[in-house]
């Protein structure tokens, strides 16, 4: 081939190939191809003096008239590889014009092959269905090696065509490529690809492209750091994974053995390669973390994090890999403060490195965001969310990632007790789940348990029962009885079941995952806290003051710690129900007031769920007599609701509910009247029953104290 003598042909272009009728491939037009020294480039470092080359496929360096090289044909080729797989060229122009040609080239990065696909269904060039399943073949390892061969500095491209080749091959073959960095988990994936589910199918475009580089192979060798130590990765994968196999038919090897003896190996079989030891205990830590073992997955990864500071070498990739993970799993062990202060110091490398290590960069955004969600910081969180969805989107084409980062905002809704908006934004995410992954996916568990919290937020416990039902039959097929997605699933149905009435259901499935939640989280997580909040929410219900009352103790003071605090007025507005049923309304009062702070500062004073606030603490006071210091916080908590939630939510019926009994008290003998019309006016919704039996039962009793005391009595007791 020509690149055996050295030859730069600086015009490759599909009419400069010829394929013959027995599939050779012959290149053509060698009209200002340049003889090279044998370092590569050319003895004088001649210029592209005259403008010879077609400009649609030339190299940056061509364009500024820069020193060409082997490397000018790899960018070429690379133009030739984008138009097989995208279906069109890898740069869009404002004008037709030789200027704008330039600029493109030197200035614009190409958008991903797979994302240039569904461009061109957008555009209605090509078929949507077509589209999204050709965008799933490129999405990976072609995006990358198309990606590779155009970037604009020549060193960062592939070093020969031999290499881009290469490439093309292990691809076509589902082994690891070079087009990106070669981590381990990378490498198993491509290892239970090719054993598992056979070789990937590759496309005829790439293959035609393979025959035709196939003669343009050059002999330079590359000694590269990189490669070794991909392959002494592979090879560890590849025996532990191998060994795993005959284990688990003889022994039934359990996952955490397994992960276990791998991190042992890992430290015996790579002590001479820190960096490959810490990408394999980065690895190990994921999968721990997968599996629900927070603890054992947190001290992997400050193992990895030890190793990490010790390599000054190590690449941004890695770190921003290694931060996330780590910063992942502090939160999820409910130390997000910790989370901020680990990751804060690697925020400019992930926006430094954004356009070429975007993966790296959207997840990095996302895990802080997370963190900061945590501490309350919603603005913040939110800038994080929306940043690492439109890498995701617009840069990586990633549709799980978009959903994933779908769910985060709907989150912050849901933080903010803007539930209408809530609910529309997960089940916006669940449509684009279904769409992209299928109903199996783990995403699903986290969409169904937070739309269950929703419908019993609005007291729709049926619906939430019928959301949570198949929620947990899937959490319990992909995570198992034990995993904290499982148990935070169990307990949000056993809260439906207490809604509609089924305490020995509600308690089973309560005090069911209230011991494996403290012994797998810890006594002080929020997640804990949720439970004991849970369980003092059941002895309400079953008339144990005493119960409630310490349960919603120990969930507050929980609540008071910084990963908690966004919760801390929920737990505190439970408190106070549970001290004014106990008997002692002062602390009732005083507690109630303290949660009412709370929200402010964390939600506004005009919010509605400050207005919930505002009914409790009227509800106190009417049960303590005092109607007139009542009402203000009554009318105070009506208007707040029916502006916030709408005047058919149940929070805003309560609040009427509540100024209803007001006024029967303060009309004498015709106090059934105000609750009757309320009962009346409320719509046929079962998910309303509750609310209507407590409005008819206020009159009938209050029929009685005004003079109708046989009619109200019958009323009382037929309800």
């Amino acid at each position: 081939g020509w690149l055996g003598m050295l030859i730069v042909h600086r015009d490759l272009k599909p009419s400069n190939m010829l394929v013959t009728g027995a599939r050779d491939v012959r290149l053509l037009d060698f009209g200002i191809a340049k003889l090279l020294d044998r370092d590569g480039t050319d003895a004088t470092h001649a210029r592209t003096e005259v403008r010879a080359f077609t400009l649609h496929y030339a190299a940056p360096e061509q364009v500024r008239g820069e020193p060409v090289s082997t490397l000018t044909d790899v960018y070429s080729l690379g133009v030739v590889l984008y138009e097989l797989l995208a279906g069109d060229k890898p740069y869009r122009l404002r004008r037709q014009s030789d200027a704008e040609w330039e600029r493109v080239i030197l200035e614009v990065s190409p958008p991903r092959p797979s994302v240039a696909v569904q461009r061109l269904a957008e555009a209605g060039q090509l078929e949507a269905a077509q589209a999204r399943r050709q965008a799933r073949r490129l999405r990976g390892d072609l995006d990358n090696i198309a990606l590779k061969a155009l970037h604009k500095i020549p060193a960062r491209r592939y070093g020969s065509v031999e290499a881009l080749a290469r490439d093309i091959e292990r691809h076509l073959e589902g082994r690891p490529v070079e087009a990106r960095p070669p981590r381990i988990g990378y490498q198993l994936q491509k290892y239970l690809q090719r054993h598992t589910w056979g070789v990937a199918l590759g496309s005829l475009a790439v293959l035609a492209l393979l025959a035709a580089l196939g003669l343009a192979l050059w002999h330079a060798h590359e000694a590269r750091h990189e490669a070794a130590r991909a392959q002494a990765l592979q090879r560890f994968v590849l025996g532990l994974f191998e060994h795993a196999g005959g284990a688990q038919r003889s022994q039934g090897m359990a996952m955490r053995e397994l992960l276990s003896a791998g991190a042992r190996r890992g430290e015996s079989e790579l002590e001479d390669q820190p960096r490959a030891r810490a990408e394999l205990l980065g690895v190990i830590a994921r999968l721990y973390t997968g599996i629900g073992d927070y603890h054992e997955a947190l001290s992997l990864s400050e193992r990895q994090q030890g190793l990490l500071a010790d390599d000054e070498g190590a690449d941004d990739g890695l770190r921003l890999d290694a931060a996330s993970q780590h910063g992942r799993v502090l939160r999820l062990l409910g130390r997000s403060q910790d989370c901020v202060a680990r990751m804060q110091p690697l925020v400019a490398a992930a926006q430094a490195r954004e356009d070429d290590l975007p993966q790296q960069a959207a997840d990095f955004y996302l895990q802080f965001g997370r963190c900061r969600r945590m501490l309350g910081e919603a603005m913040a969180a939110r800038q994080w969310y929306e940043r690492a969805i439109a890498v995701r989107r617009d840069v990586l084409g990633d549709d799980a990632g978009v959903a994933e980062g779908m769910i985060d905002l709907a989150s912050l809704e849901s933080d903010a007790a803007r539930t209408g908006a809530a609910i529309e934004q997960f089940l916006a995410a669940q449509r684009q789940v279904r769409a992209r992954l299928g109903d199996r996916h783990p995403l699903m568990v986290e969409i169904q348990r937070s739309l269950g919290v929703l419908y019993l937020d609005r007291d729709q416990a049926a619906d939430a029962e019928a959301i949570l039902r198949p929620g947990l039959a899937l959490a319990l097929e992909l995570h198992g009885p034990n995993h904290p997605s499982t148990l935070a699933v169990r307990r949000q149905l056993g809260l439906a079941y207490l809604k509609l009435g089924r305490l020995a259901e509600a308690e089973q499935a309560l005090r069911a995952q209230h011991g494996l939640t403290e012994s797998t989280l810890g006594p002080q997580h929020r997640e804990t806290g949720l439970s004991l909040d849970a369980l003092g929410r059941l002895a309400m219900e079953r008339g144990d003051i005493a119960a409630a009352t310490s349960a919603f103790e120990r969930a507050a003071a929980i609540w008071r710690q910084p990963d908690g605090r966004f919760l801390l007025d929920y737990g505190l507005a439970d408190l106070a129900l549970a001290l004014q049923a106990g008997g002692d309304p002062a602390a009732a009062q005083t507690t109630l007031a303290e949660a009412r702070r709370v929200r402010i500062a964390r939600l506004g004073a005009s919010h509605p769920a400050v207005g919930d606030l505002d009914r409790m603490t009227g509800e106190l006071l009417l049960g303590a007599g005092d109607a007139r210091a009542a009402q203000p916080w009554l009318e105070m908590a009506a208007r707040l609701t029916q502006v916030g939630y709408g005047a058919d939510d149940s929070r805003t019926l309560r609040a009427q509910l509540a100024l209803a009994r007001l006024q029967s008290i303060q009309a004498g003998s015709d106090g059934d009247r105000p609750l009757e019309r309320f009962a009346a006016a409320l719509p046929a919704d079962m998910s309303l029953d509750t609310l209507r039996w407590e409005a008819q039962a206020y009159a009938a009793a209050a029929g009685c104290h005004g003079g109708a005391g046989d009619a109200g009595d019958r009323r009382l007791t037929a309800l």
